[in-house]
């Protein structure tokens, strides 16, 4: 019986990595079924488009036309509108959108998201706020949906009255101009010392979600008489490391030669990152044969979203041996068994009761020791369990 996995993705260079995956995870999961002396061969069809409702007509043919009942890919959150019809039809879809649909994750669905879940950064943030004792917060955050929805979170876990924002804009708006850094920092000082002179500084921190103007925020709240007398926690607005290779001295509102030191020191920063889950054996191979394949790629490396694609395959497959059928309604009760505990290129995989991957997140706080400064981590948070585990605090 030949098995064919549909994939669906956005973009043109997820199109050149999923392929590259595809090619070579399906050698070695026909190898694996042919040696357990199974009589299912998989192979793949992948499809790039670029938008909604292109991908779900895409979705709609593959259906009808080639019986295809497995999607994998759906790396963005656009295609949310395709699952629907996936519901319906008696398809399954095993995703790997960073970002995932808060609306789309239904318990007893037909759609599991491999990758992990950028969006549970959230619990890490109000964790670390219980742990540190703080009690109220301010938000600076460039103006977006990610940012209003980290303020929604802190104040659904602190109370409505005790978080305020600073919304600023990166580029001009209908609505408002370009920021002025120095403004913004000179606001929140303001906001600062009225939470501050109420409840107290050891009580009061600055949750700023920034990308590379964090450091010109930073550095422009260190001229802000008691801005950074008070905890600062950050995190990288364009979604670190998820779209970066990992690495502790980072972009983001501190890097060691954006000369903001002094004000990282002062502040006590503390970033908020996900862990490193490509940090195995799997992933480097996966890595280097990508590197060298012809022809040769753009030198775009391989990220944590490819390699919870690689992850879906082999989950996707090894379901089918499981199950022998292609029947998203009947699959959906194997996946999970398969999926949890999986480990691959993107590390062991957890799912939540949702088929929801679960993350990891660290906390590192900057540091500085015989001259030298960086990042050492100071505890962790998961996301399943919701404990956070906090270390001494640097020395």
């Amino acid at each position: 019986m030949n098995v064919t996995l549909g994939i669906l993705t956005r973009e043109a260079e997820s199109a050149r990595k999923f392929e590259y995956i595809a090619e070579t995870t399906l050698k070695e999961v026909n190898a694996y079924a042919a040696s357990q002396g199974s009589s299912i061969k998989f192979d793949y069809k992948l499809y790039e488009e670029s938008t909604s409702e292109a991908a779900l007509n895409r979705l709609i043919s593959m259906n009808k036309e080639m019986r295809v009942r497995l999607i994998l890919g759906f790396d963005s959150l656009d295609m949310c509108m395709s699952l629907s019809y996936v519901l319906t039809n008696g398809m399954l879809f095993m995703g790997v959108p960073l970002y995932h649909c808060p609306s789309s994750a239904l318990p007893d669905d037909v759609m599991f998201r491999i990758g992990p879940n950028l969006r549970l950064v959230h619990g890490a943030i109000a964790a670390l706020l219980k742990e540190k004792g703080i009690e109220r917060v301010l938000v600076i955050q460039s103006a977006s949906s990610w940012g209003d929805e980290a303020k929604s979170v802190m104040a659904q876990a602190l109370g409505e009255d005790r978080v305020l924002d600073i919304r600023y804009y990166l580029e001009a708006s209908y609505y408002a101009e370009v920021a002025n850094y120095t403004e913004v920092a000179i606001e929140a000082g303001d906001k600062i010392r009225q939470l501050s002179e109420r409840y107290g500084q050891e009580h009061t921190a600055v949750l700023l979600m920034a990308g590379d103007e964090g450091a010109t925020i930073l550095r422009e709240a260190g001229k802000v008489e008691g801005l950074l007398d008070v905890q600062w926690i950050e995190i990288d607005e364009a979604g670190y490391p998820l779209s970066k290779e990992w690495d502790p001295v980072r972009s983001g509102a501190f890097n060691a030669n954006q000369n903001v030191t002094n004000e990282a020191l002062r502040a006590s920063l503390i970033s908020i990152n996900l862990a490193n889950f490509t940090d195995n054996e799997v992933f480097s191979t996966l890595q280097a044969g990508y590197l060298a394949s012809k022809p040769p790629p753009d030198d775009r490396r391989l990220s944590l979203r490819d390699a919870s694609f690689r992850d879906s395959v082999w989950i996707a497959c090894l379901s089918v041996l499981k199950a022998k059928t292609t029947d998203g309604n009947a699959l959906k009760d194997v996946v999970p068994s398969v999926a949890d505990g999986y480990v691959g290129a993107s590390g062991e995989v957890v799912l939540d009761p949702n088929g929801d991957r679960t993350a990891v997140f660290e906390y590192h706080q900057v540091h500085q020791a015989e001259g030298s400064l960086g990042w050492v981590k100071i505890g962790t948070y998961d996301s399943l369990t919701g404990r956070v585990a906090l270390d001494s605090p640097p020395t």
